[in-house]
Formats: structure tokens, C-alpha cells, sequence
């Protein structure tokens, strides 16, 4: 299968977009807060002041509560709808599902992957790098997102949304190591190039060794920053 040719004539084709309907911003608002750690656990979502602030009635903000309360962000406490807890025991759950989940992805996903694919992927880097060093949340988010978009790549729409919702603690997690001890961009950068330049010499093999070498590198800062902090 041929996938590194005319990559720079093509137009980027998303695979998945999402409605823009009034409880999707209302989600997409607060799920950031929660990812970014402004919204930290036991922190409560108030109906009233959403729907005052985005000048709606509480039925779209209902719906993008519960949206969250699926994907596990959100938790009910008494009356009241709060943000979910994350502990060491999260954190050590997603270190062990994160590699055979991501392995799964990337040997389903080789078999469909095509040159806008490809290109969609040169994006994502490109994005990574045009980021500033000190934006946390935008540097994790382009790492989470090539990633995902391999997800999308499967066409596997169950397991889209498994790893969509392991992405989304991933992202939590990094923010929580990152804003302790910081991210290194270039490094990460590397780490996805590698991975794209086996994928564009169809590489397979060499590019799974390069993501399981990548997944390797970020569970082992997570175990140094549970060693740092119990220090």
C-alpha cells in the first residue's frame, strides 16, 4: 500500500464532526474546565449560572451535564452535580489499559490508513509545534488528538468511543504531572514524527515499536511523579 504521495495537495477531510448545537458548547465549555484542572474534584456545576451565562433555559445545560456524567467527569454528591475524583488509583488503571488499548488501535488502524490520512497526521504535528511552550492544555491536546485520530481511523465506532473517554483521562492526567513538573515539547514532537515517518515508508512494525517506546516514556513519568510526590 502506497500512502506518501501527494501528501501536500490535499485538503484535510475530518473523519467525525460534531453538530454545533447549543448543549455541545455548553459541553465542550465545561469539559475543557475539567480537563485544564480548572474545575478540580468536588468542585460543583450549577444549572442556574450556566444557563444564565450562555442566556439559555437549563434543559441544553441538563443535557451537557449528563453527557459528562456518562463520559464519567461528572458525579452526583447530595443534590448537586460535582466533579468526579482522581487519585493515584485512576491514574494506575489508565497506565494499564493504555497500551493494549493503543496497540489494538494502531494494528486495526494500519489496514485502513490512506494519504489524507497521512496528511491529516502532518497536521496534527504541525499544530503541536505552532503551540507556545507554557500552553499545557493545547500541548497535551494535539498529542491526545493524533493519537485519537487513529481511533477514527478503525472506523470502529465502539472503539472510538472507549478510547475517547481514556483520552479524556488521559489528557486529565497529564495536566495534573505537567502543571507539577512541565512538558517537554519537542521531545513529544519527536516522539509522534517517529511514529508518522514509519507510517509514510510503511513501516508498520518499526511504527508500533515506536509508539509502544512512546506509551513506555509516559507511564515511567507517571511512576517518577507518584515517587516525587510521596517523597
Amino acid at each position: 500500500m502506497e500512502i506518501n504521495k501527494n501528501i501536500s495537495s490535499m485538503e484535510i477531510i475530518p473523519r467525525i464532526k460534531k453538530p454545533d448545537t447549543l448543549y455541545q458548547k455548553i459541553y465542550d465549555y465545561l469539559k475543557i474546565k475539567i480537563l485544564q484542572n480548572e474545575l478540580q474534584s468536588g468542585d460543583v456545576v450549577n444549572e442556574t449560572q450556566l444557563a444564565q451565562a450562555f442566556a439559555t433555559s437549563r434543559s441544553p445545560v441538563r443535557d451537557a451535564i449528563k453527557m459528562l456524567e456518562q463520559e464519567g467527569l461528572l458525579i452526583q454528591s447530595g443534590n448537586s452535580k460535582v466533579v468526579s475524583g482522581f487519585n493515584w488509583g485512576d491514574i494506575n488503571n489508565l497506565i494499564e489499559i493504555r497500551k493494549p488499548l493503543e496497540l489494538m488501535v494502531y494494528d486495526l488502524a494500519i489496514k485502513n490508513i490512506n494519504k489524507k490520512d497521512i496528511y491529516n497526521l502532518h497536521l496534527l504535528i504541525d499544530e503541536m509545534k505552532k503551540v507556545k511552550n507554557n500552553d499545557n492544555y493545547n500541548l497535551i491536546k494535539f498529542d491526545t488528538e493524533f493519537h485519537k485520530y487513529f481511533a477514527e481511523i478503525t472506523n470502529n465506532k465502539m472503539l472510538i468511543n472507549i478510547m475517547s473517554s481514556v483520552y479524556d483521562q488521559l489528557i486529565r492526567t497529564s495536566m495534573i504531572s505537567t502543571l507539577r513538573f512541565g512538558w517537554n515539547k519537542e521531545k513529544n514532537i519527536g516522539y509522534h514524527t517517529d511514529i508518522l515517518n514509519c507510517l509514510k515508508s510503511n513501516n508498520f512494525k518499526k511504527g508500533r515499536e515506536e509508539l509502544i517506546n512512546h506509551v513506555n516514556i509516559w507511564s515511567d513519568a507517571l511512576y517518577e511523579m507518584k515517587d516525587r510526590l510521596n517523597k
